[in-house]
């Protein structure tokens, strides 16, 4: 096989990797967005030191939500596919920074985090593929 020939990409991942780069930043960016939305909130509040996990589990997940909305809406298929890629890349950024700032292990608490970046992740992924896409009409033409 000479070096000018392609082998065929059979499930897609070569075009995936930008999108996938893309909307995990994006993830991440909205999940820094709401932690600092809820710091502010604990900051101004009084909320009981034991609303601040589901807090940062609600952040994650509202990141990983919009991680896989990104991918699939870029990609445009295979939602659940694209959005677990995203959610399982996003796990493993939420997983390093927690063992860099807490040190903590694995344990029930970071498992249900997971799951729910997962499954957040594919539900946004899911939302990604089956939002319509806006149709560009042409000037001057009536559309009715």
């Amino acid at each position: 096989m000479s070096s000018n020939q392609r082998v065929p990409d059979q499930i897609g991942i070569g075009r995936g990797v930008k999108p996938v780069i893309i909307s995990t930043v994006s993830g991440v960016a909205v999940c820094i967005a709401m932690l600092l939305l809820f710091s502010l909130i604990l900051s101004t509040q009084n909320i009981p030191q034991a609303a601040v996990s589901p807090m940062a589990t609600a952040a994650v997940s509202l990141g990983a939500l919009a991680a896989g909305y990104v991918c699939a809406k870029m990609l445009r298929e295979k939602g659940l596919m694209w959005g677990l890629i995203c959610g399982v890349i996003l796990s493993f950024v939420v997983l390093l920074a927690s063992f860099g700032l807490s040190g903590s292990g694995l344990g029930i608490p970071a498992l249900f985090k997971v799951v729910f970046i997962l499954l957040c992740s594919m539900l946004g992924g899911v939302m990604g593929v089956n939002t319509r896409h806006k149709r560009k009409h042409a000037k001057g033409k009536k559309h009715g």
